[in-house]
């Protein structure tokens, strides 16, 4: 067995023989597999439990499915992040955030990955209600801060993605916010020269209380013929829009 703190490298195809077997230590798991004559074999370990025990998941194979290959995939819910300070934008006028967005593991076998073996977080997330009482969604809340730089060292890790967001108000009033709410399922992963990127997110607070979240997709730092690394859960065509009208408004800002 081999065991590795994972790294940008850690995205991947491995190959596997009869009884060989692979270990990670990613986000705040250690990720274990093993394949044998007839199966591939899964454990996660939280280490942040000390006292986490090890379980293992089997899958039924064939001794010629050789690969297996870990995916970055976004959660599957939205995620709400604070910026470092209240923001108060004035009409007419957009700031730029980056979020760090942890990413969920989606590792698939087989010598055509079509067996998957595991879809789970990558990073331990607590959930929170956003929005009204009887109209708003469950998401995850993060840990890290919306920051308005890019810094490497806060965010190229092999756990995480960072997503540009423009926050723009086309209204003709001042908008306050403390929270964005970002629809990561509709986001692709990508790898840039130093850390994991995601698609380029647009929010606007409209005129007439129309509001508007457009995919914007490949960040300009990821090169055009660079495939992603992970799809989005539900894909979006790039600059698809969705619309929110007031009324829930604060199920993406607050």
């Amino acid at each position: 067995m081999t065991m590795t703190n994972a790294t940008l490298d850690f995205w991947k195809p491995y190959p596997l023989a009869t009884d060989e077997s692979l270990s990670w230590t990613i986000g705040d798991f250690v990720i274990q597999v093993r394949h044998t004559a007839h199966e591939w074999q899964i454990a996660r370990q939280d280490i942040t439990k000390p006292d986490d025990s090890v379980s293992w998941k089997r899958f039924t194979s064939g001794a010629e499915e050789r690969i297996v290959e870990p995916v970055p995939v976004m959660p599957d819910l939205s995620v709400i992040v604070r910026p470092e300070a209240p923001i108060h934008l004035a009409p007419e006028h957009e700031a730029v955030f980056f979020v760090s967005i942890p990413l969920w593991l989606k590792l698939t076998a087989g010598n055509d990955r079509s067996l998957v073996l595991s879809d789970e977080p990558l990073v331990n997330l607590s959930k929170t209600w956003f929005g009204e009482p009887t109209n708003g969604e469950l998401c995850y809340s993060l840990r890290t801060r919306a920051r308005r730089d890019n810094e490497d060292d806060a965010s190229s890790t092999a756990s995480r993605a960072v997503s540009k967001v423009i926050m723009r108000n086309a209204s003709s009033s001042m908008l306050e916010f403390e929270r964005l709410c970002l629809p990561a399922k509709h986001l692709k992963v990508y790898r840039s020269s130093n850390q994991l990127r995601a698609d380029d997110v647009t929010l606007v607070y409209g005129k007439d209380a129309v509001n508007q979240i457009r995919i914007k997709g490949r960040p300009a730092e990821v090169e055009t013929d660079t495939a992603p690394l992970g799809n989005a859960r539900e894909e979006l065509t790039s600059g698809h829009l969705l619309q929110r009208g007031f009324g829930k408004l604060r199920a993406f800002i607050h």
